[in-house]
């Protein structure tokens, strides 16, 4: 990775846990709080630069039995990046925090203000399917869960006039806020993405990889991988 994509890389993850209050079911209300010092990261950047990406992704995370320090958090994602250096994203995946597992949302637009969903409980051992997707040309996004163990659709909404609404690139990643978390065998796959407006998604063809020690990644292929703390194995 080059130092700039890098610094732009650290730079988003920077601004992505500016917020991370429990609010209630599909609000959008801002929420803050103080920065955390340090972010850990394992997962895949589809490009790792910015470029015509499309704004339609989805991908498959196992939700996983994570264990850490009561005070942290881990969450596992999907993300469009909407400008990587202004630090603007749309996300959505799993989140655990002191033993609460939930779906969230979380995303940041040019009004620089922070907005974070709690959509539903998630439930460990589950496999969700979701997607983040442009609704036509518009400055719209579609967002949706599925639980694929049971194949059932669980929440969907819509996520309207997103400023800068033209993406970048896309992203597949845990985010721990600390190095002492156990996230298990953290797995995501059948990650995918669709250019146009026409046709259907297409599995990822290239990644990069994004990862912070002591974390792990293992590259199976360009639309799935495993991670894992190499403190615990």
């Amino acid at each position: 990775m080059s130092p700039l994509a890098k610094y732009l890389r650290d730079y988003f993850i920077y601004l992505s846990v500016l917020s991370l209050v429990f609010i209630p079911a599909f609000s959008t209300s801002p929420a803050s709080c103080s920065p955390s010092p340090k972010i850990y990261v394992a997962g895949y950047a589809m490009k790792g630069e910015e470029w015509n990406a499309g704004g339609r992704v989805m991908g498959q995370i196992e939700c996983v039995p994570v264990d850490g320090p009561s005070a942290d958090w881990c969450r596992e994602h999907v993300t469009v990046v909407l400008s990587y250096s202004l630090g603007l994203f749309i996300e959505a995946g799993w989140l655990e925090k002191r033993g609460e597992v939930f779906l969230y949302v979380y995303y940041i637009r040019d009004d620089w203000v922070l907005n974070f969903v709690r959509v539903m409980d998630a439930t460990v051992g589950h496999d969700y399917l979701i997607y983040i997707c442009r609704i036509g040309t518009s400055d719209d996004y579609h967002i949706a869960f599925w639980d694929h163990t049971t194949n059932e659709l669980l929440a969907s909404f819509d996520l309207t006039d997103v400023l800068p609404y033209e993406p970048v690139d896309y992203q597949a990643r845990v985010d721990t806020s600390s190095a002492e978390y156990d996230i298990d065998t953290s797995h995501f796959h059948n990650l995918r993405y669709k250019v146009g407006i026409r046709g259907g998604y297409v599995l990822w063809n290239s990644h990069t990889v994004i990862v912070d020690w002591p974390y792990y990644v293992e590259e199976i292929y360009d639309y799935e991988f495993n991670a894992w703390n190499t403190l615990y194995r």
